[in-house]
């Protein structure tokens, strides 16, 4: 393929990230084509007729203090913007580590896991509190306010409220999560690859350009291969959560068919059982292995069920690709 640079050992993961990255896209698509973002709601007559046709209809309900139908609005307005907006990002993220511009990579995949993503989780947390901010003091929705009144410790606290609403605390970690997105200091973090990407030169102490260095500019093989490794060994965590982070909130909107969603999470676990094949033991966490763990044990009960025996690889190749139509009910 033409511009693909990719050593094929990360092929598996970037075909994960794409999987799930496609996986949303067709949530999105879905949702517009059937008009799930259209919220409507009525109004007393005597109310209405003080709304002028050209009037700001977001405006008018904030000052008629409608607030519920204000942040309902909110939502419905902001959720495909920003989801359209963070998986643009994603896209040119993943092809950009394909042509082995990885400067440009990791420029791209810091604005969604870091201020998108915090904006979904805030959705998530409380649509009131969201809609307050949005109306009232947007800048108020900046990760770095988080950091700047409660550190990373708030970060963590946040991520847990998500991932107890979500009821995925077993198998998420909320402290490596934080530490992934907004901590420097932490060896194993994207905020210090991402700052250096972007800059050419950094001053906090955890990250500060070398003497005789200028960031990112001067990678070589080895560097682009390293580089490579991070992403591809970190990526597919932080994109599982996002897609049960939008998940949850589509629900809210019009929920899902209940098998369509089983089967995407079985075909997304079958990927990640063939991305950890791939994946070197250096980069082994608890985390990812915790994941691991589930996706196998998920499998393995579905191909139980279905097949009366656990999966092989022929069969994760299987549903990874095309779904579990082969398998299902199959007697």
């Amino acid at each position: 393929m033409k511009n693909n640079f990719l050593p094929e050992k990360f092929i598996s993961a970037h075909d994960l990230c794409f999987f799930i990255h496609d996986l949303l896209v067709n949530t999105l698509v879905s949702g517009e084509n059937q008009d799930i973002f259209d919220y409507e709601f009525s109004l007393d007559e005597k109310i209405t007729n003080n709304l002028e046709n050209d009037e700001d209809i977001l405006l008018f309900l904030h000052e008629n203090k409608f607030y519920k139908h204000r942040d309902k609005v909110l939502k419905t307005i902001i959720l495909p913007a920003l989801l359209s907006d963070t998986l643009h990002c994603i896209y040119e993220a993943l092809n950009s580590s394909k042509k082995a511009k990885l400067n440009i990579t990791y420029m791209l995949i810091r604005k969604p896991i870091q201020e998108s993503l915090y904006l979904l989780e805030s959705m998530l947390i409380s649509e009131t509190e969201f809609g307050k901010s949005i109306a009232n003091n947007p800048l108020e929705l900046r990760p770095s306010i988080t950091m700047k009144k409660t550190g990373i410790k708030g970060h963590e606290e946040r991520i847990n409220i998500v991932l107890d609403k979500l009821e995925l605390t077993s198998l998420f970690s909320f402290s490596y999560l934080a530490n992934l997105r907004y901590n420097k200091r932490c060896e194993d973090n994207f905020d210090g690859i991402c700052n250096h990407a972007m800059h050419l030169f950094t001053e906090h102490d955890a990250i500060k350009t070398d003497k005789f260095n200028i960031n990112f500019i001067f990678s070589d093989d080895n560097s682009k291969l390293t580089q490579w490794a991070y992403l591809y060994s970190r990526l597919p965590y932080i994109l599982l959560y996002i897609y049960y982070i939008v998940e949850y909130l589509m629900e809210e909107i019009c929920p899902t068919e209940k098998w369509y969603i089983e089967e995407m999470e079985l075909r997304i676990f079958a990927h990640f059982i063939l991305w950890f094949e791939d994946l070197d033991e250096v980069y082994y966490s608890d985390e990812l292995l915790k994941i691991i763990e589930f996706s196998r044990n998920k499998l393995n009960t579905f191909c139980i069920n279905n097949l009366k025996k656990p999966f092989d690889k022929l069969i994760i190749e299987n549903i990874a690709n095309n779904g579990i139509s082969d398998y299902k009910d199959n007697k």
